[in-house]
């Protein structure tokens, strides 16, 4: 008798059994899980290449607190709990937690408290949408010319810590690092460049994984100029476990974390399988997140293949991002020429939303996709390229249509943050 397997799709999870499966690809699990606190305790005592926090912070200094906001599952409230344990001797209004929103929108009063808790009262909070040009200030140029225009507390601040979370990532290779400062707290402009760069002069199915990117090094140059002095990342397992911490220099300790995410973060499959069944968890608020674990699904699927998406998307197509709602209504299953054409005549604005047309392109013809969503409609699967079915079921029976009845199948429980490596392929 198969074994029955569980996936992940919004807050519930989806059974799944079949005698066909010959992978199942999760997060490397220990028998007993380090303490939280001590790990971070442990990280912010022993930083890579720089002195610890709260040496480098001094009487009078104005510190800025870079946080990632609520479609990142960064332990924030814990993190900020150690930290500012260490700058107790720095005046509370002296201390200002910053939201990285990059393009998505402002969080709510609501949204805020929950997630910071008693820190959202405690200090200032920065909440800026990246469309609000008042609230930004130049911090040089890029070797293009183009300004580099971040939000001016962080430019007023006189020590700049960046707190978020290492994982794969599709245009940088993998999050965290200099990522909290471009998108984080980057305007519009700077933002679109960035993008447009990454998606013309690298490709996604190669970029996925590698800290050696096009991407990554614009935006570590980037984050030099702004002066981010410190930063304190995390690694969390698929349930949310806390499992390393990498505190210090913005490229040395990231580069240590994605050493060590590689080991949580990359389960190594036999082989790729014809059929993947990937659940879009925790990227599953709306399509703008759950093109992440799309795209990394191609790393466990046959050129030829099938992918079945599990996408609940409560927020549909970018509900969390709605400034690129048209943009990917208009542009998204445009030729490489139209899309290329709008650039040049500047049809529109949202240049961030016309680079997802890109990413499209580079993994279209790859595989065939097919879409279980509650949040988006038969309309918004076909403008994706996808196909909607009613259930799991149903898309297997599809696939195998495709495929054939003897396919192999894989199974990614909460594919929003892993890449998978195919041993036959090292």
């Amino acid at each position: 008798m198969a074994k029955t397997y569980r996936l992940a799709y919004g807050e519930k999870f989806l059974e799944f059994s079949d005698d066909k499966v010959i992978f199942c690809a999760t997060t490397k699990h220990i028998s007993t899980l380090p303490d939280p606190v001590q790990l971070i305790d442990d990280a912010l005592d022993t930083p890579y290449g720089t002195p610890p926090l709260e040496r480098i912070v001094k009487p009078g200094d104005r510190v800025a607190l870079i946080v990632d906001d609520i479609t990142r599952p960064t332990p924030r409230r814990l993190l900020l709990d150690r930290v500012t344990k260490r700058l107790e001797t720095i005046p509370q209004l002296s201390i200002s937690i910053v939201l990285a929103l990059g393009t998505h929108r402002p969080m709510s009063a609501e949204e805020i408290a929950e997630d910071l808790g008693p820190f959202s009262e405690r200090y200032p909070v920065v909440n800026i949408s990246y469309l609000d040009k008042e609230r930004f200030a130049v911090a040089g140029e890029m070797p293009n010319g183009t300004p580099i225009h971040v939000y001016k507390e962080v430019l007023e601040a006189d020590v700049v810590v960046g707190i978020g979370n290492i994982i794969p990532h599709i245009a940088a290779g993998w999050g965290g690092g200099a990522k909290i400062i471009m998108p984080g707290v980057c305007g519009k402009e700077t933002t679109d460049a960035i993008h447009m760069l990454s998606c013309t002069c690298q490709n996604v199915l190669e970029t996925c994984g590698s800290v050696d990117n096009l991407f990554r090094r614009t935006m570590e140059a980037l984050a030099k100029k702004v002066g981010l002095a410190f930063i304190i990342n995390t690694v969390l397992d698929e349930e949310k476990n806390l499992r390393g911490v990498f505190c210090g220099d913005f490229v040395k300790a990231h580069r240590a974390g994605v050493d060590f995410a590689r080991g949580i973060l990359c389960p190594s499959i036999p082989q790729r399988a014809d059929i993947v069944i990937v659940s879009a968890n925790p990227a599953n608020a709306d399509f703008w997140q759950g093109a992440k674990p799309y795209v990394f699904a191609h790393f466990a699927v046959k050129r030829g293949g099938v992918i079945i998406l599990l996408l609940s998307a409560e927020y549909g197509l970018c509900g969390c991002a709605p400034a690129h709602r048209q943009a990917l209504l208009k542009y998204y299953n445009k030729s490489e020429a139209d899309i290329l054409q709008a650039l040049a005549e500047e049809e529109t604005t949202d240049i961030l939303g016309l680079g997802e047309a890109f990413i499209r392109m580079q993994t279209e013809g790859f595989c065939k996709t097919l879409l279980i969503s509650e949040g988006l409609g038969k309309d918004e699967a076909a403008l994706l390229g996808f196909e909607l079915v009613d259930d799991l079921e149903d898309a297997v029976q599809r696939a195998r249509h495709f495929v054939g009845a003897n396919a192999t199948i894989g199974l990614i429980p909460h594919g929003g943050e892993l890449l998978c490596v195919a041993s036959n392929e090292n």
